[in-house]
C-alpha cells in the first residue's frame, strides 16, 4: 500500500519586513518633522506662542515621567512632581532676581532641586541617611 503525499506549499513571502521597515521610516520621518517644527517655532511665532508651547513641553514632560514610573515600572511616583516645583521655583526667581540666562536658570534649578533630600544638619539615623551625595 503506496501513499502519495502532496508536496508542502511554496513559501510566501515576507510582506510584514517591508510594512515594518515603511512604518518605521514614516515614524522617523515625521519625528523628524515635528523637531523641526519645534526648531522653527521660536523664530515663527509671537512670545505668546512660544511661551504657552514652553510651557505644554514642560508638562507634557512632567506626564511622561510619571507615565514611566507609574505605567512601565509600576512604581508609585511618591512625590516626584515636588521636585518639578522646586526646579520651576528656582527657575522663576533666578529669572527675575538674577539673569535671564535660560541655561543657567536650568542648573541653578537642577542643582536645587538636586539638594531638597539633604537636610541641613543630616536626619536623626545618620548624616547622609536621606542622600548618598550629601
Amino acid at each position: 500500500m503506496s501513499t502519495t503525499t502532496s508536496p508542502p506549499p511554496p513559501p510566501t513571502p515576507n510582506t510584514s519586513r517591508s510594512t515594518s521597515t515603511g512604518r518605521y521610516m514614516r515614524s522617523r520621518a515625521t519625528v523628524a518633522a515635528v523637531l523641526l517644527g519645534l526648531t522653527l517655532a521660536p523664530f515663527l511665532l509671537g512670545p505668546y506662542a512660544v511661551a504657552t508651547l514652553s510651557r505644554i513641553l514642560m508638562f507634557a514632560l512632567l506626564a511622561l515621567s510619571v507615565n514611566l514610573l507609574t505605567g512601565l515600572t509600576g512604581l508609585p511616583t511618591l512625590g516626584q512632581s515636588a521636585y518639578f516645583g522646586v526646579g520651576a521655583y528656582t527657575a522663576a526667581v533666578v529669572a527675575k532676581n538674577l539673569t535671564d540666562i535660560g541655561p543657567l536658570q536650568l542648573l541653578l534649578a537642577a542643582g536645587v532641586s538636586a539638594l531638597v533630600p539633604c537636610p541641613p544638619g543630616g536626619s536623626p539615623s545618620g548624616p547622609a541617611a536621606w542622600c548618598s551625595s550629601c
